[in-house]
């Protein structure tokens, strides 16, 4: 009875200062979540087809406040390139047509609200009159819908007496031939390093006449062409 009264004791005893021990010992420091790694930024500039990785370093021509797309998942050179000329051609449009739908004076009861970048022929009918300036127009969200769902004959009417039937018809011709033609990476690059140019020239043509304008290239190659023809510049 003595040697176990002696055990409880000494089990008392060793409780007692492991437990002043555990007290009087530093806490242990909480386990430190690892910062994930940012993942790296591509940029595409907008002006130049530059790429690079973070922030990019521009040819000497491009300025530093230049316009830039960024994409955080993995792209190829053709995809940073369309969405760069999406960007441009929206640049464009909206410097030349100003933040109104075109159609506002045909049919401006129906106008919505939001300024959009428009195509007379849609997008889906190949890259040249994707990008094409002769086919692309702002236009508001409402009469994009119209035109999509309900009237497409709406714009291309307007078109005729816009620019003339004969700008029209070059613009038929121009699906027409290139129905099923696919651009290469080296299509897209050159065609936004040609819009880059034409947009760079924007600040000399602020008050020039819609015949200067169209004489520049600034609403596209078929328009021009259409106009020298008809006798119009």
């Amino acid at each position: 009875m003595q040697a176990v009264s002696s055990f409880l004791s000494r089990a008392a005893d060793h409780h007692l200062i492991m437990t002043v021990i555990e007290e009087n010992m530093p806490a242990k420091p909480k386990p430190q979540k690892q910062a994930k790694k940012k993942k790296s930024k591509k940029v595409i500039c907008i002006h130049c087809g530059f790429i690079a990785s973070g922030t990019p370093e521009h040819f000497p021509h491009c300025l530093d406040q230049s316009y830039t797309v960024g994409f955080l998942k993995s792209k190829t050179k053709t995809q940073m390139y369309k969405s760069a000329l999406d960007r441009l051609c929206q640049m464009i449009t909206t410097w030349r047509d100003g933040c109104k739908c075109v159609l506002e004076d045909t049919d401006g009861g129906h106008c919505g609200d939001v300024s959009q970048w428009g195509h007379v022929i849609p997008q889906n009918n190949g890259a040249f009159l994707v990008y094409e300036l002769s086919n692309s127009f702002r236009q508001c969200n409402n009469h994009n819908l119209i035109h999509d769902k309900k009237n497409p004959d709406l714009y291309l009417s307007w078109y005729a007496r816009k620019w003339g039937q004969r700008a029209k018809d070059m613009l038929n011709q121009a699906w027409s031939d290139n129905i099923g033609i696919q651009w290469n990476e080296t299509d897209y690059f050159d065609k936004l390093v040609e819009l880059s140019e034409l947009y760079d020239m924007r600040f000399s043509f602020g008050s020039a006449s819609l015949e200067d304008k169209v004489q520049a290239g600034f609403y596209g190659s078929i328009i021009r062409e259409a106009w020298i023809k008809d006798g119009r510049i």
